[in-house]
This record gives C-alpha cells, structure tokens and sequence, in this order.
C-alpha cells in the first residue's frame, strides 16, 4: 500500500482500534503533507476553521471544556513517550505515524427542558514542528459521527482553533473529538502538546 493511499485507509474511517493499519515510515515530508492539503472535506466542507470564533447568530447557551491531560489515545504502540502534566499532555509519536487522540466532552444534552444544538468546537494545542501536524477532526455524538474535517494540516501554536459544527445538531447522547494526528520523517521535533479543548453549544 503506498502513502496516497493512507488518509482513506486510516483517518476517515470508523477507527477500528483492532484493525491493523500502515505507517508512514517510507513516506518524505511531501507526501505526508498530501494529507494535510488545506481542504475540507465530507460533512465539513465549507464550515469555519480559524483561530477566533466567528460571531454566529445564536447565542452560546452553554460551553464545556476538559483538560487536555485527559487524551486518550488510539494506538498506543505509534507514541514514544505521552507524559501527563498539570497544564498539558505531551504526546511524542513514532516519526512517520498516524494516530488518533480522543477526548470525550461533559455533554449538556437538556437545559431548562429544551434541547442543546452543538455550535462549534474548538482545539487548545500546539507543536513542536511543521512536520507534526492536526490532519483530521472528526466530532462525535455517542456513535453517530455529526462533522467530519478531513485534509487539515494544523501545525504550530494553535491556543484557538475552531471548528464550526455544519447545521447546528441536536445533541442526544455525549460529544467526542477524535483527532487525527500525523507525524513526518523529517529529523524534526514531533511532538504534540495538548492543552484543552471544548465544545459550545445552543437552544
């Protein structure tokens, strides 16, 4: 299997922890980068990415964030060193991987008897290289995926990036951020800090 093939095979699929996938070890920074091609594919397309939140017609009934610290992660044997910290987690992966980091968000389904709708929702990171790089954010209701952000490639100080949830869904069950997380053969630092992330929602 080669390289262009990996994104279909290993980020925007269902992420069978049992299945076995490819690296990118054979793989130079270009190709890993034809991830990362600045698109946004699948349910995202056309969706806001950006550093600030966009000022939207509703209002933020209710925001919930959890501490980065609280990552798990999909393929633990694609990670060199995770250390937890009191203001992060640090996540250095194996040069040419990919891999998946999930945090499940404090989900208010009902306020004052009404239904939450989910606004948007926003990543607190950074890393240590252009060559470790946010590829993928995928935001989950319980098992129905509601946003798909596919072909990113995020890089650097990152304190607020959001990502604008196409329709604004009803919330039924617990919102999870899966984030796909790719690492270069580049001899650069891979690592990736994770500070917090958070989701904000609306009547």
């Amino acid at each position: 299997m080669t390289s262009q093939n990996l994104p279909m095979d290993i980020l925007k699929d269902d992420h069978r922890a049992n299945e076995e996938r490819p690296s990118l070890a054979s793989a130079d920074r270009r190709e890993v980068l034809k991830i990362g091609g600045g698109l946004v594919l699948g349910l995202g397309a056309g969706a806001l990415i950006g550093h600030e939140p966009a000022v939207h017609a509703q209002p933020v009934t209710y925001a919930s964030w959890i501490h980065g610290h609280t990552a798990h992660i999909e393929f633990p044997d694609r990670v060199r060193r995770i250390t937890y910290l009191g203001f992060h987690v640090d996540i250095e992966p194996r040069a040419g991987s990919l891999n998946w980091v999930h945090f499940g968000i404090p989900t208010p389904v009902i306020v004052n008897n009404q239904r939450l709708r989910i606004l948007r929702v926003i990543l607190n990171f950074s890393t240590a290289s252009v060559d470790a790089f946010v590829s993928n954010v995928h935001v989950w209701d319980a098992a129905t995926r509601i946003a798909i952000f596919d072909g990113l490639g995020l890089s650097g100080n990152r304190p607020n990036q959001v990502f604008a949830i196409p329709g604004t869904p009803s919330v039924f069950n617990g919102i999870g951020i899966s984030i796909g997380i790719a690492a270069g053969v580049e001899p650069l630092d891979h690592r990736f800090f994770f500070r917090s992330v958070g989701a904000e929602f609306t009547v």
